[in-house]
């Protein structure tokens, strides 16, 4: 990797001198993950069926070195690295993922959600010393680094061309749809906010032929954000509207490729869905 971060701390480069820690090659982990099989064997008679495959855990494991110019600044640097990849927690006691960015050769630039699983250092040099670090990611894909935002609005209506005969003819409506394009090799699940004033919208990904529906009446101002990685529905800040959703509903991805995007509602002509996402990798 040219260069690696962890939150904000620059753990690895090869294009900036002087950090304090640098990554060894053959970062384990980035490849696509293990698979789960699920299986058991015949009753009665020879081989096994496979029930189910899921993905496994990512496993992230790095080994490098951190260093200093001389004795006191390599033991602060060490201190440093040390509280970095400590246990990162909320002001209510619940952990906090960090990320791992990373860009490859090409300058590609990738993210990762994780928590420390282990930090090896043993002390054992004045000014040097060898480090190896397992990380546990949070998700068993790699996401670009890049968020993409897209917004639709309602479709408007053409009007009627004059002079007009019978049967009349009107124009064609504008507005409704959006092309959203996945970069990665698999399914991503984005957020969506639709704004008010709408009434009883309805978000279609017509590239799966899926919908994601709410009954509810949004006024000028109303805003509800729809999770589709967490699967929650709320609206500002806290309020929970997981009852308004559809019978038909279903909390739809983005496939790799082209998605058409389609926007509806039972009235008013101005409420808008946003969406944002990130390009999804099973490896890198």
């Amino acid at each position: 990797m040219r260069e690696m971060y962890i939150d904000n701390y620059h753990l690895h480069s090869l294009v900036t001198d002087g950090l304090p820690t640098r990554v060894a090659r053959g970062v384990e982990g980035l490849e696509a993950p293990e698979q789960r099989v699920d299986s058991y064997n015949n009753p009665g008679g020879d081989g096994q069926t496979v029930a189910n495959i899921l993905h496994g855990g990512r496993l992230i494991t790095m080994e490098g070195r951190i260093r200093g110019d001389d004795e006191a600044t390599y033991r602060a640097n060490r201190s440093v690295f040390h509280q970095l990849v400590g246990a990162n927690r909320t002001t209510l006691g619940q952990y906090s993922p960090r990320t791992l960015k990373l860009t490859d050769a090409t300058g590609a630039q990738y993210r990762v959600s994780c928590v420390v699983r282990s930090l090896k250092n043993p002390d054992e040099l004045p000014t040097t010393s060898a480090w190896q670090l397992q990380l546990l990611a949070t998700d068993f894909l790699i996401y670009g680094e890049t968020e993409a935002t897209a917004t639709l609005t309602l479709p408007i209506s053409g009007g009627m061309t004059f002079p007009f005969s019978f049967p009349a003819q009107f124009g064609s409506s504008s507005g409704g749809t959006v092309t959203a394009v996945n970069g990665g090799t698999m399914n991503t699940a984005p957020t969506i906010v639709f704004t008010g004033p709408i009434q009883n919208p309805r978000l279609y990904n017509d590239t799966t032929g899926q919908v994601l529906g709410l009954d509810i009446t949004l006024v000028s101002g109303d805003a509800i954000t729809v999770d589709m990685k967490a699967r929650t529905i709320v609206q500002g800040t806290n309020t929970n509207r997981m009852s308004a959703k559809t019978a038909e509903s279903k909390f739809w991805t983005l496939a790799p490729g082209e998605n058409l995007l389609r926007l509806s509602a039972t009235t008013y002509d101005t409420g808008t869905a946003s969406i944002a996402f990130r390009d999804a990798f099973i490896g890198i």
